[in-house]
């Protein structure tokens, strides 16, 4: 008995799972960056014809607080969405997150076209 087994062995990672795991955190950042930076610079309404920088990052701020709020509804509305539930309740579920969607897009719009 000169070597005691351990209690509790050490957990042993494969080095291919890490090196995996970095591989694909590093890539979506990077896919998130560039598609932020595409986004900012070419994809954005606001950019190119604001009024003033002021106007343009009160858009960008309203667009975010509109997106927040678009999702958090959606998500109030998907958490009251089960498939045990009747068809006519369901479609009413798919009616509201529609109605939602096209009530960011309205106001999505008005807030564009208000900073220009």
């Amino acid at each position: 008995m000169a070597e005691a087994m351990p209690l509790i062995p050490g957990q042993k990672r494969s080095s291919t799972w890490k090196r995996a795991a970095h591989f694909v955190a590093i890539l979506s950042l990077l896919l998130a960056a560039l598609g932020f930076f595409l986004d900012l610079f070419s994809g954005l309404p606001l950019l190119r014809s604001s009024r003033s920088w002021l106007a343009w990052l009160a858009g960008i701020v309203s667009l975010g607080v509109l997106y927040l709020l678009g999702e958090s509804a959606g998500e109030w509305i998907n958490a009251r969405d089960k498939i045990s539930h009747p068809l006519w309740k369901r479609v009413w579920h798919l009616a509201l997150l529609l109605g939602m969607a096209v009530l960011v897009a309205i106001a999505a719009g008005e807030v564009i076209r208000m900073s220009q």
